[in-house]
């Protein structure tokens, strides 16, 4: 199953890295749902605390069970990486908090998909 990215510069419309939404497979589609509910959930709560942001990468993958062919094979890990470069450096903590609720309260995908099976999240701001 191959990774899904999602990218945002602020004022562009989003934008998905290397592959057409159409060609995603059900599981890949998944990850593209919880990659992009994160994305928007982060960049509602960065522009809510005024966070000054130029640039949000979200690379969201999985782990699964067998052959990804087979019907029966299940994602049984989530892993998402989120990039964010933030040139005031004033902001950034500010931005941290943002990323971590994201994760641990607002992103309603997210928190289905941690039902379903562990989901690692991990984040690097920059400026």
């Amino acid at each position: 199953m191959r990774t899904i990215v999602y990218t945002l510069i602020p004022g562009e419309p989003s934008r998905l890295e290397g592959v057409e939404l159409r060609d995603l497979t059900p599981k890949e589609l998944m990850l593209a749902a919880l990659g992009k509910c994160t994305l928007l959930t982060a960049v509602a709560l960065l522009a809510k605390m005024r966070v000054t942001v130029s640039h949000i990468r979200v690379e969201t993958g999985g782990g699964i069970t067998g052959d990804e062919a087979k019907a029966t094979s299940v994602i049984d890990s989530f892993a998402q990486r989120v990039e964010l470069s933030c040139p005031v450096e004033r902001d950034r903590p500010a931005a941290e908090r943002a990323l971590r609720m994201t994760h641990e309260k607002y992103c309603g995908v997210g928190l289905m998909m941690e039902k379903i099976a562990p989901l690692e999240f991990t984040f690097e701001i920059t400026g």
